[in-house]
Formats: C-alpha cells, sequence, structure tokens
C-alpha cells in the first residue's frame, strides 16, 4: 500500500473547506497536521495511525491549562 501523509497544510486547507479532501484517504499524519486537526469540533474521518496522532494531540491540547484573562 503506497502511504499518503496528511500535511499540516492540507489540514489547514481542510479546516477551512471541509469538502476540500477527504482525510480518510491517508495512510499517515504529520504531528503538525494532528495538532492542527485537533482543534477541529466536528467529526473528522480518520482511520488508523492518523486517527490515533489527532486523538493524541486532543488528549494534549485537553490536559493544557487554560490561558487566564
Amino acid at each position: 500500500m503506497k502511504t499518503i501523509i496528511l500535511t499540516q497544510k492540507i489540514a489547514k486547507q481542510f479546516l477551512a473547506d471541509e469538502d476540500y479532501v477527504r482525510l480518510s484517504e491517508f495512510t499517515s499524519i504529520e504531528v503538525a497536521a494532528a495538532q492542527t486537526l485537533a482543534k477541529h469540533e466536528g467529526q473528522l474521518r480518520l482511520d488508523g495511525e492518523a486517527k490515533k496522532a489527532v486523538n493524541r494531540a486532543r488528549r494534549r491540547l485537553a490536559k493544557k491549562p487554560k490561558a487566564k484573562k
């Protein structure tokens, strides 16, 4: 199977327009892309390692203390 990497650039384009790309087509994901997608509140159609990477990034974001105003 050919490796298709989801980059941060593609992740940002997805956030701007969810119809831009099918996330399920990617077999791998950059750390920066996972961190970008972790901020998305809607459902992400990811599989395998990409899904695990985004879930890890979401857990890290949840653990960060909120900035004080």
